[in-house]
């Protein structure tokens, strides 16, 4: 198993809008935030992709998170590592689909034709920029005597949820076994990396009567000096070359203090096509980084 580094730790003081894309070669490296968990672990369910806002104020950190998966909705289930006991707020798609539109990498080719050209040779072919259709929209409690890591259960929009300590790892493991939030086999070994006094964990389900249509984005505030990103849970579940995008919102543009920052090749770009190939050569080229530890700046400027 690759040893990756448990978070992405965000310098600066945020960014007045950065998008940057994650893109991970093999299902053992593909990264994210928090891990979907199936009760059975023989259910392939995996976590088609995410996107994180990041905003930071008065020491208070607030991640909005919009997640994608596949599987049935009676067994969805998501682990969240925490530095402090979160507040729980429910998000909206809309958020994201704005920032897509406004953020997205755009291709166009622009033509000259010079002297007596009868035709135009590149008829039919092109169109609008990359991603020019309609962005996809799915796309306090008693610590206690110890005897238990429940510090709070609650209940929000579609989701019970449920924070846990994280000072010990098995009894942690055995009230998310005892209440339905089953952990798939692997999960024991990567949660290892998020065990430590003073730290938590959000466990989310969806609610009976709930399905996958009702999965709505959350929004998560807890105390942290620094924007960061867990990312090595997903790597039990989650599909090969899963993306996750990040904006952070602030004054100054954010950077990865302990990841790479790659461009890609414009030049690989598929320019008549308006960038159809975008993905790809965004993966391509983290390929190319040792671990694939790196981000791609898709935008960075006003909102």
């Amino acid at each position: 198993m690759l040893n990756l580094p448990n978070k992405v730790l965000l310098a600066a003081s945020a960014a007045a809008a950065l998008c940057a894309g994650l893109y991970a070669a093999d299902a053992p490296e593909a990264d994210a935030c928090g891990c979907f968990v199936p009760p059975d672990p023989t259910v392939p369910i995996v976590q088609a992709g995410e996107r994180i806002l990041l905003g930071q104020q008065n020491g208070i950190v607030t991640p909005h998170i919009q997640v994608e998966y596949s599987g049935p909705a009676e067994e969805f289930g998501w682990l969240l590592p925490m530095p402090a006991v979160p507040e729980m707020e429910l998000g909206t798609d809309e958020l994201f689909a704005q920032l897509i539109a406004q953020t997205q990498p755009t291709y166009r080719l622009d033509r000259e034709y010079k002297g007596d050209c009868p035709f135009d040779p590149f008829r039919g072919q092109g169109g609008g920029g990359f991603g020019s259709s309609s962005p996809d929209s799915s796309s306090e409690g008693d610590d206690g005597d110890g005897s238990t890591p429940l510090v709070l259960r609650d209940s929000i929009g579609p989701y019970d949820y449920a924070v846990l300590r994280a000072d010990a790892k098995q009894p942690m493991l055995d009230w998310l076994d005892d209440n339905g939030f089953f952990v798939p086999g692997g999960t024991e070994e990567v949660v290892d990396a998020y065990i430590n006094p003073g730290s938590y964990f959000l466990a989310l389900k969806l609610l009976k009567g709930n399905d996958v249509g009702d999965l709505q984005p959350v929004v998560v505030n807890y105390e942290s000096d620094l924007p960061m990103i867990p990312i090595i849970l997903t790597s039990v579940a989650a599909d090969p070359d899963m993306g996750v995008q990040v904006w952070v919102a602030g004054d100054d543009r954010a950077i990865p203090r302990n990841y790479h920052h790659t461009k890609i090749n414009d030049a690989a770009i598929d320019w008549n096509k308006a960038g159809a190939n975008y993905v790809d050569v965004v993966t391509d080229a983290v390929d190319e980084i040792e671990g694939h530890h790196s981000f791609i700046t898709e935008y960075a400027g006003s909102s």
